[in-house]
């Protein structure tokens, strides 16, 4: 049997899935962040173990080809090529993953809003023409992220808590999270949470959004809406500054885009400037991407029978929105 392991690793999570050349799946595993620069250097390395013992790699193990969107997960390479050999690496960035869980393989603009967020696209003969737009970071920006709704969330939420502010269900919702008695010290409890990173925990609260919009919250469909509009402006800037042709394909990527309503807000955004764009909503979860690409190369195609093969064998990895 041969092995190959897809990543997809992020702000809050790294998830992979161990498949064989039928392109099935073996084993399928997820830990927290391995992020250096958020995540405690303890908490990297039993994160990488965790992994490992999860995809059930064992020493002399060959691994045919790693691939997925992998960053900041050095510590779990290197103990996975000390384990095992690894014959081919096509480790990309989240664009890539992205745009193949789309079932798109010859360029288009990805908005990625997950932990953090940018939009990115390519066109032309060997993606020739190429632009991104965000993509900042937590500390400066990363407008219309899951942290950055969440920064909102807490902000609202401390306005009313404090008096000088409108009544919202966020108020409650973050303590009961945070499994705290107040919203002080719910908030203030995020800087010192064992084996979480700060910006993780942070970013964690739009869940809290997400509940509150679906109950009718002004508060959080505002901050909904803001972030869809956030993320339709700067896909705009491609067409606008950059001069992508209005036939190049448009997909979302990342967890953010699962709040309520938020696609539905930030498609609606695109087509007022125009209605002729091509906006495309993935079926299937980013870490899928490598899996799906792996057989457009082998099929030269991704029809529907491929899609039903992936929805039988991997229907935990369906991307899903509330609309």
């Amino acid at each position: 049997m041969a092995y190959y392991l897809s990543l997809d690793s992020g702000g809050t999570k790294v998830a992979a899935i161990l498949y064989d050349e039928n392109l099935s799946p073996l084993r399928f595993a997820r830990v927290g962040s391995m992020r250096e620069t958020t995540v405690d250097p303890k908490l990297i390395e039993r994160h990488a173990d965790d992994l490992i013992e999860q995809l059930g790699i064992q020493e002399g193990m060959v691994i045919e080809k790693l691939a997925g969107a992998s960053y900041s997960d050095v510590v779990f390479k290197e103990k996975l090529r000390k384990l095992c050999t690894i014959k081919q690496n096509f480790c990309t960035g989240e664009y890539e993953v992205g745009m193949y869980a789309a079932g798109i393989f010859h360029g288009g603009i990805l908005a990625l809003s997950g932990t953090g967020s940018d939009v990115f696209g390519k066109y032309g003969e060997n993606n020739k023409y190429n632009a991104l737009v965000g993509g900042y970071g937590s500390l400066v920006s990363d407008e219309g992220s899951g942290y950055w709704m969440a920064r909102m969330a807490c902000e609202y939420a401390i306005r009313d808590f404090e008096g000088r502010g409108e009544k919202t269900m966020l108020t409650e919702l973050i303590p009961q999270q945070m499994k705290k008695e107040s919203l002080r010290s719910a908030l203030i409890s995020v800087y010192s949470l064992p084996n979480t990173a700060p910006t993780t925990a942070v970013a964690s609260l739009s869940r809290t959004i997400d509940t509150a919009a679906l109950a009718g919250d002004a508060v959080a469909l505002r901050i909904i809406d803001a972030a869809a509009k956030a993320m339709a402006d700067q896909t705009l800037v491609l067409f606008k500054q950059y001069d992508f042709p209005i036939e190049v394909p448009i997909t979302i990527s990342g967890s953010a885009w699962k709040s309520p309503g938020m696609f539905e807000k930030f498609e609606k955004r695109l087509k007022e400037y125009n209605e002729n764009l091509n906006i495309t909503l993935p079926e299937f979860e980013p870490i899928m991407g490598p899996i799906i690409k792996d057989y457009y190369d082998k099929y030269g195609k991704f029809d529907e029978e491929a899609k039903e093969k992936f929805r039988r064998e991997y229907s935990d990895y369906l991307f899903k929105i509330k609309k």
